[in-house]
């Protein structure tokens, strides 16, 4: 039998700004991978974890910021993207998890085509058990419930600052871009 355990997380300032700053940089690769994919969608191609992931050492030259997360957080962030993304969500068998076109007879049916499964639903109901189980809590877009916005570039913890914040219009607005945090002086 398996048995579970709790522990509590007892931060120090220090890591728990740096928790913060590892969480807003997944955030803003979840957004931008997100967006990635509708792009490719929309134009008739495919993209996943993998060439995403493939992707991320070019990110990282072009986006300094991106350095300050450790890969494998970031890498993870790509493998939760393409778990939670609702493409074949009503393809996916929510009891099994057998994905085929077959499985969607029509707009409304769903009716698995797994040897042993046979499990029936609404498609969409299916989708959305799908998409629950994948835990797509997370906004792809708009407001997470803070006052910034959710694509908003992470401050960095070395230098206090958005990497936006080099251009002097963004000084000229007064400082920092994440309400609450202070830009250092330099």
């Amino acid at each position: 039998m398996l048995s579970g355990r709790r522990y509590l997380l007892d931060l120090s300032p220090g890591q728990e700004e740096m928790c913060e700053e590892f969480g807003d940089i997944c955030r803003s690769v979840w957004n931008t991978a997100l967006e990635q994919r509708r792009e490719y969608r929309r134009r008739g191609a495919w993209m996943n974890y993998a060439p995403q992931c493939a992707e991320l050492a070019d990110a990282k030259r072009e986006h300094p910021w991106l350095k300050a997360a450790p890969s494998h957080a970031l890498q993870q962030t790509l493998k939760d993207l393409d778990r939670a993304c609702p493409a074949y969500t009503s393809q996916r068998c929510s009891a099994c998890g057998f994905v085929t076109e077959g499985n969607r007879e029509s707009q409304a049916v769903f009716r698995c085509k797994a040897p042993g499964c046979g499990h029936r639903d609404h498609a969409d109901v299916n989708a959305a058990k799908n998409i629950k189980a994948a835990g797509h809590a997370v906004s792809a877009c708009g407001d997470l419930g803070t006052s910034r916005s959710a694509k908003q570039e992470p401050v960095s913890r070395a230098t206090g600052r958005t990497p936006s914040q080099g251009n002097p219009r963004a000084a000229a607005q007064g400082g920092s871009q994440i309400p609450g945090r202070p830009t250092s002086t330099g």
